[in-house]
């Protein structure tokens, strides 16, 4: 959480107007993460994958949600004996269980209706149900 900056110009050195004038200052970021931070971080980012996942099978992609469920089992898998010093660990730990099984649901869809429907068919009916049945609303 700590996040420092440093510049050339020390003068004005948080004064966002001067900043954009000034633009040949060179300013360079440094962040600080914790170990537990990175690893909360990582967690959230199933949430995100889920909703790749969603988008992917709505636009009539079947191969890059098989490919998103398997890293989202390795990360799952990798990440659940891990001890974090944090409140949130478990929560984090049940949203990611949760968006695993929604794409776990949706490639089991995928197979099974990629089946049953020409892919043009197929698209139209993944892209009205990735809207609402995919969402994260129940996580």
């Amino acid at each position: 959480h700590d996040m420092t900056k440093t510049g050339e110009n020390k003068k004005d050195d948080l004064d966002s107007d001067k900043m954009e004038v000034e633009s040949k200052t060179k300013l360079t970021w440094k962040f600080r993460v914790t170990l537990e931070d990175y690893l909360l971080g990582i967690a959230d980012t199933t949430g995100e994958m889920m909703r790749l996942a969603t988008t992917c099978a709505g636009a009539g992609d079947q191969k890059s949600p098989m490919e998103i469920l398997k890293l989202v089992r390795d990360l799952y898998s990798i990440l659940l004996p891990v001890t974090v010093r944090s409140r949130e660990w478990g929560k984090k730990l049940e949203v990611m269980l949760a968006s695993l099984k929604k794409i776990e649901r949706l490639c089991y869809k995928l197979h099974i209706q990629g089946r049953e429907y020409p892919p043009h068919l197929l698209k139209k009916i993944l892209s009205s149900t990735s809207n609402s049945e995919y969402n994260d609303n129940d996580v």
